[in-house]
């Protein structure tokens, strides 16, 4: 899957279940990302494995990569609904990266 996908899906999938039927607040969607990461720290303070994926009683797939996942939904999603170029941006980061010195 491309970032472009990802993106295309997951905002496609917020869509559909109701999320931007109202405008929605960048600083909002913001701080449910940074929820998303909070819930993985949550699950590291509970002494679970990274690399754990568990499910609930329902289904729902639990852990703190799962909680990485979201924020990379999430962050999808904000980037669909306001038309971000996140890939460009992050191929344009990552080459800016390698000219930093070490550390």
């Amino acid at each position: 899957m491309t970032i472009e996908e990802l993106i295309a899906v997951a905002h496609a999938n917020a869509v559909a279940h109701g999320w931007w039927d109202e405008n929605r607040e960048p600083g909002t969607i913001l701080m449910l990302i940074v929820s998303e990461l909070a819930e993985a720290l949550e699950e590291l303070r509970d002494g679970h494995p990274l690399q754990e994926i568990r499910f609930g009683p329902d289904g729902k797939p639990e852990g703190f990569t799962v909680e990485l996942a979201d924020a990379i939904i999430r962050i999808g999603d904000m980037c669909g609904g306001y038309n971000l170029p996140l890939a460009r941006a992050i191929l344009l980061k990552l080459r800016y990266n390698e000219t930093r010195p070490y550390k």
